[in-house]
């Protein structure tokens, strides 16, 4: 039986979004998600939206990471947040300001371990 995993995810390429959850779903998460790519949809969401989790990409144009970050810390600092992206480097100032754990796009593999950790199990 899977673990349902309700999970805000800041995104704006489809493609990642899928993989994401496909990789939740083969570690054993039912996910249910909701999907923003701007402050105002990422607002909504926080409000309106239980979440577990929220994975942020860290290159989404209509959503900084800083920003989308500074949000989750003054409305929500209890959601653990999870940066998964393909570009290491530039999330570095990102996880001293916020971010619970960074994930490599290229190394899902390491999700497991992470989400274990932010969740407690």
């Amino acid at each position: 039986m899977k673990t349902l995993l309700r999970a805000i995810i800041i995104e704006d390429n489809e493609d990642d979004v899928i993989f994401l959850i496909r990789h939740l779903s083969r570690i054993g998460y039912e996910v249910r998600e909701v999907v923003v790519s701007d402050l105002s949809s990422f607002s909504d969401a926080l409000s309106s939206h239980r979440a577990d989790v929220i994975f942020c990409d860290s290159n989404v144009p209509g959503l900084p990471t800083e920003k989308a970050l500074e949000l989750c810390r003054s409305d929500s600092p209890e959601i653990p947040v999870v940066v998964v992206s393909g570009d290491i480097s530039s999330v570095l100032e990102s996880m001293k300001s916020y971010a619970t754990k960074l994930v490599s796009k290229d190394r899902l593999s390491d999700l497991d371990v992470a989400l274990a950790e932010v969740l407690g199990n």
